[in-house]
């Protein structure tokens, strides 16, 4: 069962933010007595070389930082294998942007999933969501009775867009409860199998204080009607 959940008939989506980065190239040079041969200055030189050597470091580093980006946020790295929480799909060529969002939605998704599986981590939560969501979530922990979901639990995610301002993404996701089972404090099996279904998801999100990407809003879209898979 998914907790802290509102229903609607659609699900909004911001436009994509793109990513841009600029770069920066100088150069310099003198001439002597009217000729076209640069004048010899060892110091000069070493400057430039040094500049030189530190933009290309820098240019390095931000290369590096966005591989590493859209490295880590792959469906196998975002999967957590010892919860039971299974990420089949992600989408293709997003940006670092994207690919940060994405990594934060997961972490919240994470720490939810834990919360109804083990009846642990409810103080993490607070990390990774807020507002009416973050209350529901309270809410609904502190009604569980020691009753708790089984793993495993599967999502695809099928779109991850930001508005241009920055200030809001939203997630679209495709849940696979289907093997979601659920059991009371004394370890019956009481799942009901109404809710073994695919349910599909819109999840909005905005920045926290430190910038990180934090769930304000989940919404239930529709039932049996996602994949998890890539289409």
């Amino acid at each position: 069962m998914r907790f802290g959940v509102r229903k609607r008939a659609g699900a909004v989506v911001g436009a994509v933010l793109l990513a841009g980065a600029s770069l920066m190239a100088c150069s310099s040079g003198s001439d002597e007595g009217g000729l076209d041969i640069p004048t010899f200055d060892p110091e000069a030189m070493a400057s430039e070389d040094a500049a030189a050597s530190a933009a290309a470091a820098e240019a390095s580093a931000s290369a590096a930082a966005s591989a590493a980006a859209a490295g880590v946020v792959s469906a196998e790295s975002l999967t957590d294998a010892e919860l039971g929480y299974y990420v089949v799909s992600i989408p293709e060529d997003l940006d670092e942007a994207q690919a940060q969002v994405l990594a934060d939605y997961v972490a919240y998704d994470k720490a939810t999933w834990r919360v109804w599986f083990t009846g642990e981590g409810i103080d993490d939560v607070a990390l990774v969501a807020t507002g009416d969501l973050l209350d529901r979530i309270y809410e609904n922990y502190s009604n569980l009775n020691g009753e708790h979901s089984n793993p495993p639990v599967s999502v695809g995610i099928s779109e991850v867009t930001i508005t241009d301002d920055g200030t809001l993404a939203s997630i679209t996701t495709c849940l696979d409860r289907t093997q979601t089972t659920r059991s009371d404090a004394d370890g019956n099996d009481i799942t009901d199998p109404e809710v073994q279904a695919l349910v599909e998801f819109s999840i909005q999100m905005v920045p926290d204080a430190e910038g990180n990407w934090v769930a304000y809003e989940e919404t239930a879209v529709s039932e049996n009607e996602c994949t998890t898979e890539q289409s």
